[in-house]
């Protein structure tokens, strides 16, 4: 499992910037191109900070505390459930894409860290 919470990530402004950065990357999956702007902004911001809080509880970081929050202001009421629920299948798969490029580029740098320590 990859973990940032313990070392790498020690305060809260630190977590909040890197969950930011994730949410900010769903929305670049989810959201660009023709077929986007058919999806209302509230499910959009659901899609993302879902997607990112997915990421986070991956990495170690919990964001829950600003993500409930958040998705609750942006909810629409009773059909927040709902629109998740809906969008389920596409926060699963960008929260895979953006897990799978962290651990293919930490992949990459224990590689290369190896190859340097060889020398």
């Amino acid at each position: 499992m990859i973990s940032f919470a313990s070392s790498r990530f020690q305060s809260n402004s630190e977590m909040q910037k890197v969950k930011t950065l994730i949410h900010e990357w769903a929305h670049g999956l989810l959201h660009i191109g023709p077929e986007a702007m058919t999806v209302e902004n509230h499910v959009r911001e659901l899609e993302a900070e879902s997607t990112a809080f997915i990421v986070c509880q991956e990495l170690g970081i919990d964001s829950s505390h600003y993500s409930f929050g958040y998705l609750a202001g942006w909810g629409d009421g009773e059909k927040a459930i709902e629109n998740i629920r809906k969008a389920g299948e596409r926060i699963l798969k960008a929260s895979n894409e953006i897990l799978d490029t962290i651990r293919k580029d930490q992949e990459m740098r224990v590689l290369s860290d190896s190859e340097q320590a060889a020398v």
